[in-house]
């Protein structure tokens, strides 16, 4: 509903959307939308970015949304 309600209200030319997917739990970061990784063993790294501050997560697969269904 919170994606209907964003796409609905956003002048979608001038707007990029994309979401990920992870888990955190005993201290592993696991990307749960990339299908290489999901089940396997591989923990993704966080970093804060120096010049911007954002939090990111290193080879966290992110998708773009174009229209809800």
């Amino acid at each position: 509903m919170a994606v209907e309600y964003l796409l609905g209200n956003l002048e979608m030319r001038r707007t990029t959307i994309k979401f990920s997917f992870l888990e955190i739990y005993n201290e592993t970061v696991r990307d749960l939308l990339n299908p290489s990784l999901v089940g396997g063993n591989k923990n993704l790294t966080i970093f804060e970015d120096p010049v911007s501050k954002n939090i990111s997560v290193m080879d966290l697969k992110e998708y773009a949304i174009t229209d809800v269904i």
